[in-house]
C-alpha cells in the first residue's frame, strides 16, 4: 500500500462524486480524522500538487474530452522524444481514473521551473502549481471508483521528460509572442496588444466578444481573470467576467465562473505581482525575478533622478533598460516597472 503521507502529501476533501473542493483549502491543512470523516460521509478526496508534485493527467482514449485521445496523444509524444508509456507507468506511482483515462504521479526536479499547463496536448495537462490538484483514491464518480495501479512510491520525474515538457513549454511561448506580434489569438482565444516593446492581454476585448474557444473557457477565464487582478477587485472582475461570459457562445455556468475568477485572485506562483513602495510612490514587480531591496535600489536611482511619479518624465531608455530586470518573465506577466500608482491622484500611469 502505498503511503504518500510519508512524503510529505497534502490532501484536501472534495464534494461527493464530484471534483470540486467540498471548502476553502488554501493555506489550509486538515487531519487524517477529518479526511477519514468525510470520505465515510461519501466525499471524494484531492491530492494537491504542493509541496512537490507533478501530475500528468491524460484523458483515456475512449472517454477522451471532445473524441481526443489523450493517451494516443501522449504516448506519440514522448515516443517521439526516445520514451515510452510503459516504461514510465513501471518506474512511478500511476491511477486509473473512472473514465478510462491515467494520473502520471511524480516528484519535480531540481533546477526544473515546472507549474500548470492546461492542454499541454490534446487531452492532456500538467498540474504542478501548488493549488492545482487531482482526484485520488478512495473517491468514486457515478459509482466508479479511482484506483492506484501499482504500489510503487513516485520518483522524481525523469530528465528526459522533464527537458522535453520545458522545452515545448518554451515552444507554446515563443509561438505565442509570434502571434502576438502579428495580431493572433492565443490559443485560449485571447487577444493581446503590443506597446513598443511590451504586450498586455486586452482583457476588454473578452469583456465585449466573449472567450470565443470552445473546450478552452475556464483556462481563457483564469488566464483572463490574472490579467485583470492587475487593476481591478475580486468583485469587479466577476463583474465583467459576466458581462464576458453572456457574449461567450457557450457562457460557463455562474458558480463555476465566480469560483474560475476567485481562484485566479488566489493564485499565486514564481511570477506573481508585487508592490514595492520608494519615496511614497508605489511600483509593481515581479515576486522572484529580482529581490525587492535590489528593486527598491533601482527605482530609487531613477527616482532621485528625475524626481516625478509619471511616467512621461522618464526618458524611453530608463523605462526599457531597467524594465528588463525582469526580461524572463513570461509575456503575459511581462510589465513595465512604470505601471505604478501615485498615491496622490490614485490613477494609473502605465504605459
Amino acid at each position: 500500500m502505498v503511503n504518500l503521507s510519508s512524503i510529505g502529501a497534502r490532501f484536501i476533501p472534495l464534494i461527493p462524486n464530484g471534483k470540486k473542493p467540498a471548502g476553502k483549502f488554501k493555506d489550509k491543512s486538515f487531519t487524517r480524522e477529518q479526511l477519514v470523516s468525510h470520505i465515510n460521509r461519501g466525499g471524494n478526496l484531492g491530492l494537491l500538487a504542493q509541496p512537490n508534485f507533478v501530475f500528468i493527467d491524460i484523458d483515456s482514449v475512449s472517454h477522451g474530452k471532445n473524441g481526443v485521445n489523450g493517451l494516443v496523444n501522449f504516448s506519440k509524444w514522448i515516443s517521439d522524444h526516445g520514451m515510452d508509456l510503459e516504461t514510465l507507468t513501471k518506474e512511478t506511482l500511476v491511477q486509473g481514473t473512472p473514465s478510462g483515462g491515467l494520473h502520471l504521479i511524480f516528484l519535480k526536479p531540481k533546477g526544473y521551473q515546472i507549474a500548470q499547463d492546461i492542454s499541454f496536448l490534446p487531452g492532456v495537462d500538467i498540474k504542478a502549481s501548488p493549488n492545482n490538484y487531482i482526484v485520488v483514491h478512495p473517491s468514486k464518480i457515478n459509482g466508479k471508483p479511482y484506483e492506484f495501479l501499482n504500489d510503487t512510491m513516485p520518483t522524481v520525474l525523469p530528465q528526459a521528460l522533464a527537458d522535453a515538457l520545458t522545452e515545448r513549454i518554451a515552444q507554446e511561448r515563443k509561438e505565442r509572442r509570434a502571434a502576438i506580434k502579428k495580431g493572433g489569438r492565443t490559443k485560449d482565444g485571447l487577444v493581446y496588444r503590443t506597446n513598443g516593446k511590451y504586450e498586455h492581454l486586452d482583457v476588454f476585448y473578452n469583456v465585449m466578444h466573449g472567450f470565443e474557444i470552445i473546450g478552452a473557457r475556464n483556462n481563457a477565464l483564469f488566464t483572463w481573470a490574472c490579467a485583470v487582478r492587475r487593476f481591478a477587485d475580486v468583485e469587479e472582475a466577476i463583474y465583467f467576467a459576466r458581462i464576458a461570459n453572456k457574449n461567450s457562445p457557450k457562457p460557463l455556468a455562474d458558480n463555476e465562473l465566480v469560483a474560475t475568477v476567485k481562484s485566479a485572485f488566489n493564485y499565486s506562483d514564481e511570477q506573481q505581482i508585487e508592490i514595492a513602495t520608494v519615496n511614497g510612490v508605489e511600483w509593481v514587480y515581479l515576486k522572484n525575478r529580482i529581490s525587492a531591496a535590489d528593486h527598491k535600489a533601482v527605482l530609487k536611482s531613477v527616482y532621485d533622478r528625475v524626481q516625478s511619479p509619471y511616467s512621461e518624465d522618464y526618458n524611453k531608455a530608463d523605462r526599457y533598460s531597467y524594465s528588463e530586470a525582469d526580461h524572463d518573465a513570461s509575456p503575459s506577466q511581462k510589465k513595465t516597472i512604470w505601471n505604478y500608482i501615485p498615491k496622490e491622484e490614485g490613477q494609473s500611469n502605465a504605459e
